[in-house]
């Protein structure tokens, strides 16, 4: 037969004991998802492949196309060097204020997010964009933006398009 010998005491600091470990747990391995934005960093390492703009193309519209992707891969001039023409994410979109229909909103990270519902289609966010970084579908108008989803960097084989945490 085994006896306990405890006295009343012990199971409440007991008790404190454990919840102490699960506070620490928690300051330790809990954190607030952050925003996140698509990132160019090592261009010199772009070699043209156009993975990136595949990837984004079947992510968002099932297809494999370079007219439908957010993000376009171009050659800068007669040089071997490439330019990635996409979305980054500003904090105050020249696009959002263009909207005439307040088809954009403005996303959490920078960047804006587009309600097909209220847009018309007149192209003047992709007017209005300073990097060229919206272009309209060819077939229904419609503006193709970044909405910084990270698919095309885990297709990048080089590691020049990264997600990078900030601030709201």
């Amino acid at each position: 037969m085994v006896v306990f010998n405890r006295s009343l005491k012990e199971p409440v600091e007991e008790k404190k004991r454990i919840f102490r470990k699960i506070k620490l747990f928690k300051d330790k391995h809990y954190t607030l998802a952050m925003a996140k934005k698509l990132t160019v960093r090592h261009l010199e390492r772009c070699v043209g492949c156009l993975n990136c703009v595949m990837a984004c193309a079947r992510e968002r519209f099932n297809k494999l196309s370079i007219d439908q992707a957010a993000i376009a891969v171009k050659a800068a001039g007669q040089t071997a060097y490439y330019s990635i023409i996409v979305c980054r994410g500003c904090q105050d979109p020249v696009c959002l204020r263009a909207c005439p229909t307040g088809a954009l909103r403005k996303r959490p990270g920078g960047g804006v997010i587009l309600n097909k519902a209220k847009c018309d289609a007149c192209g003047l966010c992709k007017d209005a964009c300073i990097l060229g970084a919206i272009k309209l579908d060819q077939i229904t108008g419609m503006p193709i933006i970044c909405i910084h989803c990270g698919q095309c960097v885990d297709f990048c084989p080089h590691g020049i398009l990264v997600m990078e945490e900030v601030e709201d």
